[in-house]
C-alpha cells in the first residue's frame, strides 16, 4: 500500500549515541552506507552493479528473498537489495511515517503490524489499510517523489526493512520481474480502494462493518465457523476503518453478537455464522 517516513527507531552499531534523535539516526545510517562501502578481498571498494554506487547496510538475514516482488531476482541481485537496507525496531504507537513527508524510503514489513491512515480536512483520522509481515509501503513517494500521501503508525512492536526510494525504483527498472509484479500489486490495490469506496458511499455502517470483518477474517484464513479474529481491531479502529463512529460500530457489533453471527471478547471476534455474515454482506 502506498503509505509514507517520520521518527522512528533504527537499529545502530554501538558507536552511535543513544540520546540522538531518531530522525537523525535514520539519515546518518544512509549517510554511513555511502561513505563506508563494502570491500572485496583485496580491499578494494564493491560497487553495487545497479547504480554504481558503494554501499553497506545491515542485512536482512534473506527475509526479502521469499518475497514475491522479488521472486524473479537473481541471488546476486537480491543480496545487494538486502545489504542496502536498514532494519528498523518500532514499537507499539510510535510513527513510522507521516503525511507529507517528503522522503522516498521503501518499507518492508518482517514482524508485527502497522496501520495507514489518513487525516480528512475535519481532522478526522480514517483507516486505510492494515500493513501485516510480507506487506510492503511507500513504493508510490519513491516513483513519483511526491510527498506522503498517508500516515502509518505500528499498532505491535515489529521490525521494519527499509531500502532507499531511489535505489528501489533502479531495481525495478534494471529487473522486469520486480516492475510486473509491483504493477500487479498496484492493480490489485487500486482495486480494492475502489470497492472499499463504492461501499462508503452506498452501504450503511452495518453492512461496512460486516464487510470489514469479512475481509479481515479472509486475509487472516479465518473466514469459516470458528475461525477467530484474535487479536481483533478495537472499536476505534474498525470505526476508523469504515468511516463511522465508535459507538455505531458497537451497537453494530452487539446487534450481530444477539444474532449468533459473531462472538466479541476482549481483542477477539469469533465467527459463528459465516454464511450469515457473508450473506449479510453480499
Amino acid at each position: 500500500m502506498p503509505y509514507f517516513g517520520s521518527s522512528m527507531h533504527v537499529s545502530k552499531p554501538s558507536d552511535w549515541h543513544e540520546a540522538k534523535p531518531a530522525r537523525w539516526r535514520c539519515a546518518k545510517s544512509w549517510t554511513k552506507s555511502r561513505t563506508r562501502p563494502r570491500r572485496k578481498a583485496d580491499g578494494t571498494h564493491r560497487p553495487c552493479s545497479l547504480t554504481g554506487r558503494p554501499y553497506s547496510m545491515p542485512e536482512t538475514g534473506h527475509m526479502l528473498a521469499t518475497w514475491p516482488l522479488f521472486s524473479g531476482v537473481s541471488a546476486t541481485v537480491m543480496q545487494e537489495i538486502e545489504q542496502r537496507c536498514t532494519l528498523i525496531n518500532v514499537n507499539k504507537g510510535q510513527p513510522i511515517v507521516s503525511h507529507g513527508d517528503t522522503d522516498t524510503n521503501v518499507y518492508f514489513q518482517l514482524s508485527g503490524q502497522s496501520v495507514a491512515v489518513v487525516i480528512s480536512h475535519e481532522g478526522k483520522e480514517l483507516s486505510f489499510d492494515e500493513i501485516r509481515p510480507g506487506v510492503y509501503f511507500g513504493e508510490l513517494s519513491a516513483l513519483t517523489r511526491q510527498p506522503r500521501s498517508a500516515s502509518v503508525t505500528a499498532i505491535t512492536s515489529g521490525r521494519i526493512a527499509m531500502l532507499d526510494g531511489s535505489f528501489f525504483v533502479d531495481v525495478a527498472r534494471a529487473e522486469p520481474s520486480v516492475g510486473a509484479q509491483l504493477a500487479q500489486d498496484m492493480a490489485f490495490r487500486v482495486q480494492r480502494l475502489t470497492e472499499r469506496l463504492f461501499g462508503l458511499s452506498t452501504q450503511k455502517v452495518d453492512e461496512r462493518l460486516r464487510g470489514a470483518l469479512v475481509r479481515i477474517a479472509a486475509e487472516r484464513g479465518v473466514l469459516m465457523d470458528g475461525g477467530r479474529i484474535d487479536p481483533a481491531p478495537t472499536h476505534a479502529a474498525l470505526a476508523s476503518h469504515i468511516a463511522a463512529e465508535r459507538e455505531a460500530v458497537s451497537r453494530a457489533l452487539t446487534r450481530m453478537s444477539r444474532e449468533d453471527i459473531i462472538r466479541t471478547g476482549r481483542r477477539m471476534i469469533e465467527i459463528i455464522d459465516v454464511n450469515g455474515l457473508m450473506r449479510k454482506h453480499s
